[in-house]
């Protein structure tokens, strides 16, 4: 499969990191190495599964235990190294136009049963409109650049929201207030008013959808920062200037507990159904 470069395709591949590492424990049980390093037990699965990117400390701690000699401990900081350096920058990935990109979230998608996604921005791509997608696709290329096919990729994005309705699924989905009322050069008045009607139908379904959104000028827990996806196992974080990184399990478990953590303050129901009413109002009544 022709998915992003990460870190844990990297470390499991044949002959990766994390298969070399699992080789040198030979008969050591995890258990004992894990005493001997000072580690709680699970670090030394999610190192085997390539769902934790190890330190160089680890490495070195990793080849005292086993025994391991210095050309092999040569050989992992180096695989480490280009493990690292697969979290690369999204506008390296967009240069040939943003197709490909989509595509390949699709394929990732497709794999997955469960999406936790929390958006102070952007409508995530699950429940946007074709004129929402065309926007959000026009200003990321204005912002990195590449070749234009906006129209190609807004299909190949456009393909995801299929997954949504699909029972053997389960999504989970916040997004803020102030998501709802950014007014894109790209989309008009009409497009983003049809935008928070469909926000609407999410509210009321499907089944396996649960949605969300944090207020304004009402007390919450946690400041929203930044958006983030976990995809099943693969999570992805998006920065101002492009940066996406492919996300390891450290970092998930994190995502996962301040995905809790928000929906304490997110609002849903017919709670959720007014704050997308009084945004509809707030933008018929917009002065151009």
């Amino acid at each position: 499969m022709s998915n992003p470069p990460r870190p844990r395709q990297r470390l499991i591949e044949p002959g990766g990191l994390a298969q070399q590492l699992r080789t040198a424990r030979g008969d050591l049980l995890a258990k004992d190495m894990a005493d001997r390093a000072g580690w709680q037990i699970s670090k030394i699965s999610k190192i085997e599964h390539g769902k934790q990117l190890p330190s160089e400390d680890d490495l070195d701690a990793w080849a005292r235990i086993t025994g391991a000699g210095d050309v092999a401990l040569h050989e992992w900081r180096s695989l480490l190294t280009a493990a690292t350096e697969d979290r690369r920058s999204y506008a390296s990935q967009t240069r040939a136009g943003q197709r490909l990109l989509q595509r390949r979230y699709n394929e990732i998608i497709a794999e997955a049963t469960t999406f936790r996604l929390f958006e102070p921005d952007f409508i995530p791509r699950f429940l946007q409109t074709p004129d929402y997608t065309r926007a959000v696709l026009t200003e990321s290329r204005e912002r990195h650049g590449g070749a234009d096919d906006i129209e190609a990729s807004t299909a190949e994005r456009q393909a995801s929201l299929a997954y949504l309705f699909d029972p053997a699924r389960s999504f989970e989905i916040i997004v803020t207030e102030a998501t709802l009322g950014w007014c894109f050069a790209a989309l008009s008045r009409d497009a983003h008013r049809a935008q928070l009607v469909r926000l609407l139908d999410a509210v009321d379904g499907p089944a396996q959808l649960r949605f969300g959104i944090i207020p304004l000028f009402q007390p919450i827990g946690w400041t929203p920062q930044n958006s983030f996806q976990v995809l099943g196992e693969i999570g992805f974080m998006e920065h101002w200037i492009g940066e996406l990184q492919f996300l390891l399990a450290e970092d998930i478990d994190r995502l996962n507990h301040v995905m809790d953590k928000l929906w304490e303050s997110a609002r849903e129901g017919d709670q959720a159904r007014e704050i997308i009413r009084r945004a509809i109002e707030r933008l018929d009544h917009a002065e151009d």
